[in-house]
């Protein structure tokens, strides 16, 4: 009995002292996040009314952390838990559970990994294997903007990525259950920093030979993103370039992006944003090279349109900022903001949009956005934040017929968020 006593203590000891061990190696940092979100739109389409309105609260805790294996060898990984539902990465509200009993919808929900990898940093070169973030990639993305699994390379200024979505062999299991094609997206950039300026050449190649994704499609993507820093004035922009094509037709996209800010005051900053797509009435127009044919998997979502503290959280979005309909419109627009640090402990944002369609060939349609945003910072690393979004627009002609078509949605996210 005392050696069983004896046995007992010392187990408790051990594993009293194992995270004391495991701290000097492993870093963690997070957030946690608690929201509510609200939304009211109306829709008139061809003369029939379609209205909706709904508000719920949702959370997440989000994990980082790095374990230190050895002189220049770590492990990276990152995880969000509580914001799903059982087997899905979709964001279920308090009670919303379908799956099991409401009140343990939020704590029966998944654990969503977005990495994991190793990290290998020896005589300035890294290397990452596993699963990652393929992205930071100029300033919207399009590029180059995914989670999967694959290999990322960097030396000096150097980038070379390459993520394998889907592949023709499927494992032990490729004998009995084979895939029908490889769907991979490989990228390579270089970041030059000179004094006061940036400059990123970009490219990217899209293939698919899965029949299951949409058919052979094989899309290249040209980018060029820079930044400029003239004293007062900060530039800033993007350019795009798409050319290839599927087993339906060619696939071509031309748009850029630029932003010019200066502070008023030393509290206050403006700026104005550009947008500009080319349409393409006969052929698809691509926007983005993280599309495989049947699904985008763009990653953190680009949405000017709604720019303020919640800007990528929002129900109702645009397709895409360079065809905002998803019509293969393009898309003429500019951008009026305002960031203002009101006191020491309070800040707010402010944006206005006009857009428009830039080929009329299908379709004619204008509209508007508008954000107002507040954020007061409670404590330390501790932001309660309110971001309101309001859209409008109105189709005027389709096939060059007048047609009665309009929507407007507002909707706004208040929440409670703390990093640590």
């Amino acid at each position: 009995m005392k050696l069983l006593k004896v046995l007992v203590a010392v187990l408790v000891i051990a594993a009293m002292a194992v995270p004391v061990i495991a701290e000097d190696r492993l870093q963690l940092s997070g957030e946690m996040r608690v929201r509510g979100y609200l939304y009211d739109t109306d829709y008139t389409d061809f003369g029939e009314e379609d209205d909706d309105s709904g508000a719920w609260n949702d959370q997440r805790l989000r994990m980082l952390g790095k374990i230190a294996v050895a002189e220049g060898v770590s492990v990276v990984f990152r995880f969000d838990a509580t914001e799903s539902d059982e087997n899905s990465s979709n964001a279920v509200a308090w009670g919303g559970s379908q799956t099991s009993a409401y009140q343990y919808s939020q704590r029966r929900a998944d654990i969503q990994f977005d990495n994991a990898y190793l990290m290998v940093e020896k005589n300035g070169f890294t290397l990452k294997a596993g699963q990652q973030y393929f992205g930071f990639w100029g300033y919207t993305g399009k590029m180059m903007d995914v989670i999967g699994a694959g290999f990322t390379g960097q030396y000096k200024g150097l980038t070379l990525m390459h993520v394998k979505r889907l592949d023709e062999n499927n494992g032990n299991d490729s004998f009995a259950q084979p895939n029908d094609g490889d769907v991979s997206l490989t990228g390579l950039k270089y970041d030059f920093k000179g004094e006061g300026f940036t400059l990123t050449p970009m490219v990217s190649y899209n293939q698919s030979d899965s029949a299951v994704r949409g058919g052979d499609r094989d899309l290249l993507a040209l980018g060029l993103a820079s930044s400029i820093d003239l004293g007062p004035v900060l530039l800033k922009g993007e350019f795009n370039y798409f050319d290839g094509e599927d087993n339906v037709g060619d696939i071509k996209g031309t748009q850029l992006y630029l932003d010019a800010s200066m502070a008023a005051t030393t509290t206050l900053r403006v700026g104005l944003m550009g947008f500009y797509a080319l349409g393409d009435d006969e052929d698809e127009q691509a926007t983005n090279n993280n599309f495989d044919g049947a699904v985008d998997w763009t990653f953190a979502d680009w949405h000017p349109e709604s720019y303020g503290h919640w800007s990528v959280e929002f129900v109702d979005e645009f397709a895409d900022i360079y065809d905002p309909l998803g019509v293969n419109a393009g898309v003429m627009a500019a951008q009026l903001y305002a960031d203002l640090q009101a006191t020491e402990n309070t800040s707010m944002k402010f944006a206005a949009m006009y857009f428009q369609n830039e080929d009329d060939e299908f379709i004619d349609y204008d509209g508007y956005t508008l954000n107002a945003g507040i954020a007061y910072k409670l404590a330390k690393n501790t932001t309660l934040s309110l971001h309101a979004n309001y859209i409008k627009f109105n189709v005027d002609e389709v096939d060059g017929e007048s047609v009665d078509a309009d929507g407007d949605t507002l909707q706004a996210i208040s929440g409670i968020q703390v990093a640590f």
